[in-house]
Parts: C-alpha cells; structure tokens; sequence
C-alpha cells in the first residue's frame, strides 16, 4: 500500500481507517521527541529491525548520534550547528577538512581564534585557500559567527544585511574605540558626518550581537526543541538542510535476514508480520521526512522575503491554499505541521507558526 497514495484518500470523510494507514497518520504526527520513543519501543519488540548506520551523505548533517533512547534529550551544540552548515556547502574533503578544523578552534562567543598561517601549515595547505574557507563560515548563522576579533564580527553582520551601509562600516573598520566610548564628536569631525548621523550609526552598530555564539555557550543551546530542518542562506541561494538528528534512521536486520537463510525452513507467520511490520515502518518514516521536507520547501519558497530580511517581512500562509499546493488535505497538512520546527537565522519557528486559517 503506497502512503502517498492512501493519503489522498483521506478528503474522503466516510474513509475507514486500514490500521497500517492508521500508523503512518499517527507518525506523521508525531514530534521528533515522540517520535523517537515510539521508534525505541519498535526496535525493542521486532527483531526485523535495527539501527541503522549513519549515511554517507555530505549535503547532510551525519555526526554520529547519541543512542535512540538518548536521541530526544540531544540538543545542537554550537560546533554541531556550524558543521550542518558546512556539511551543506558539499565542499572538496580538502576544504571540508580546513572548515572542521576552524570550527573546531571557534569559542564559545563564536569566535575563530586559529592564526591562519599556523592553520595552513597545520593542514599543508596555502594561507589563501584557509582563508577562502574561512569566507565561507563566515556566511553561516547565526550571523557574525567565525570572526577573528569584534570589528570583524561586526562588519560581517552589516555586510549581510539586505540594504549595506558603508558609512556604519567605515565606523566600525576605523573607529571602534569612539563608538565604546560614545565619542560621535570626534568621528564627526573626522569623517564629516553630522553628529545626528553618528548617532544613529551608533544605534545601528550597538543592535548587532557582539557574542554571535551566546546562545550555544558551554554547549548548552537556549532552547531544547529540536529542529527538524534548516533554512541556510549559502551564495545567496535559500536551502532547506535536514536535521539528520530529528529523524531516526532504521533498517532491516541484516542478521534476521541472515538467520532466516541459515535455517532454510520456510517462513512462519510470525516472521512475515515481523518483516511486514519494519517494511512499513521505514517506508512511513521516509514519507514523513519527504513531507516536513516538502512542506519546509515550499514555506521557504513562499517566504524569501522572511527569510532573506527577518521577522519584519514575516507574513501569514493561507493554509487551504497551501495544502493545495503540496497536495495535502487539511487536516493531514495541520498534523504535520505540529510540533515540526525549522531552524533559521532569525531563530526556531513551529512549521504551523506561518500559517493561518482560510
């Protein structure tokens, strides 16, 4: 029975519920948390099933996890957050090896503290191509992350906001002893701006984060909701990233396989629902995925403007018309969505937060 399929029996109201179709609504429904725990209880009572290993995949987050009992607990680290960034850039295993060792000398503020010639001399690579990989950490969220000292950090914020000002960074390059010391007169004089413009330039440099790694200091993330995607802003192009570590990964027991050929009898009832029961429960797993996917997708194709300028251009979606839209009827789209997060540089969003009724 296809999942995608038997969903789109469901605009039907008089549908009676097959007990398979039951469960994959109900997985669909379920929060990562919840999720997990429901995954754990499987693999303690079939033994078709197994964990399976991490995928090689490098346009996702793989680092391996805590065990499945363990996984509803786990929260993203601020090197854990940097590293699905860069797992997303699909870099050359040279320049992927340079970023994780940056990453790895990036403190708990969020600032690179590696010299970028010992770096090189270290990995037996030229300064300029650390530095190249180093340009592009520097474009990860949350923004002014990998600076090597606060100008920078702050200069890189600027530098990413969707209308630049020169002037604010002209400041912060050349005068970034005045604006702690709230000196606008002597940059007033210096620069030949108005004393009203300094100020506000002022204000305009002080709403910057001067810590951009706060929020994950000591490894400690200020919230334990655990997000299901990532919006990533990588050349300019908006990309939908997996959380790899929301989505529990199971496989066929390659010894149940194996030990059902060693015996060579035939296969008793019980083995066959065992083997039916983790077919489907992969296949619903998958669908889910594909669907919080799918719909983080079209939500980010939908919102560029929130995504790209911040809470400011935030706008509702019209659900009805949304679930049209991936082909979904309402009430499979409002299961969805709850208790689905997506991660982005303005910060964790419930997936259901963008919409509003018809």
């Amino acid at each position: 029975m296809e999942f995608t399929v038997d969903l789109d029996l469901v605009r039907s109201q008089k549908l009676l519920l097959t007990p398979q179709l039951k469960q994959a609504i109900e997985i669909l429904e379920m929060d990562s948390r919840e999720l997990f725990q429901y995954v754990d209880n499987q693999l303690d009572t079939n033994p078709a099933l197994e964990e399976a290993a991490d995928p090689i995949d490098f346009c996702q987050y793989t680092e391996a996890a805590d065990t499945v009992t363990e996984q509803p607990e786990k929260v993203l680290t601020l090197k854990q957050h940097l590293l699905v960034q860069l797992d997303a850039l699909c870099l050359d295993k040279k320049s992927h090896a340079i970023g994780e060792y940056l990453i790895d000398n990036t403190d708990s503020n969020g600032y690179m503290k590696a010299d970028t010639a010992e770096a090189a001399a270290v990995l037996g690579v030229s300064e300029s191509k650390v530095l190249e990989v180093l340009e592009k950490l520097q474009s990860f969220e949350p923004p002014g992350i990998c600076a090597r000292n606060l100008g920078e950090c702050l200069l890189i914020q600027l530098r990413q906001l969707d209308k630049r000002d020169r002037e604010a960074e002209m400041i912060v390059e050349y005068f970034l002893d005045a604006v702690a010391g709230n000196d606008a007169a002597s940059i007033a004089d210096a620069t030949g701006l108005s004393i009203e413009r300094v100020n506000e330039l002022f204000r305009k440099i002080r709403n910057l984060e001067p810590k951009p790694g706060r929020n994950y200091r000591c490894n400690e993330p200020v919230s334990r909701t655990l997000p299901d995607v990532f919006i990533r802003d990588i050349n300019g192009e908006l990309h939908v990233v997996h959380n790899s570590e929301a989505f529990p990964s199971v496989c066929i027991s390659e010894n149940f396989v194996s030990g059902l050929y060693r015996k060579g009898a035939a296969v008793s009832g019980h083995v066959k629902e065992w083997l039916s029961s983790a077919v489907w429960l992969i296949k619903c797993l998958e669908q889910r995925e594909d669907i919080i996917f799918t719909i983080a997708r079209e939500i980010c194709e939908l919102r560029r403007e929130f995504f790209r300028k911040g809470p400011g251009a935030f706008r509702h979606i019209n659900k009805r018309a949304f679930a049209s839209r991936v082909c979904l009827h309402e009430s499979i789209l409002d299961k969805a969505l709850a208790g689905k997060y997506l991660q982005c540089r303005w910060g964790l969003y419930e997936l259901r937060s963008f919409f509003k009724e018809a």
